[in-house]
């Protein structure tokens, strides 16, 4: 049977990690607390919203085209997909991060162009979208959806 300081101690050691998230906003790692995924849920008694990243292309044709993340990104495994969409590919910069060179952001842009091109055709415009869903509690129906927002990338 477990003695009472190694429950004590126990409770220690899984407590300061959960008090640190949940007062400091830090998590060390590697971490006792496991992942609750990429997007949080904003739930009330009646509804529960989330909101997540699409893009979408604008075609010759001026008709917008939701792009397939499995698709796209493949092999990358799919729920990288909202951290890679959320740096704009990796041209959004942070303090920590360093410019992109010309040629890797020329690399960047061949591999988009042919993913797209894969899936859409040729196309003018492309945008990384931010969506909220609504969805109802007591039946699970979707409510509302709606664009939060729209930011178009340049690569050239």
């Amino acid at each position: 049977m477990f003695s009472v300081r190694f429950t004590i101690c126990l409770l220690i050691a899984l407590l300061f990690p959960f008090v640190l998230k949940v007062f400091k906003h830090v998590e060390i790692y590697p971490s006792l607390i496991l992942p609750a995924g990429q997007n949080t849920l904003s739930i009330s008694k009646k509804q529960m919203s989330y909101q997540y990243k699409q893009i979408y292309v604008t075609d010759i044709h001026n008709r917008r085209i939701k792009i397939n993340h499995a698709d796209f990104f493949a092999p990358i495994p799919i729920q990288f997909s909202s951290f890679i969409l959320k740096r704009n590919f990796g041209l959004k910069f942070t303090k920590s991060s360093s410019p992109v060179d010309e040629a890797k952001k020329t690399e960047l842009k061949h591999w988009i162009d042919k993913r797209i091109i894969a899936q859409s055709g040729p196309y003018k415009e492309l945008f990384i979208v931010t969506l909220k869903n609504t969805i109802s509690s007591v039946d699970g129906k979707l409510m509302e959806s709606k664009i939060i927002n729209e930011e178009p990338i340049y690569l050239n």
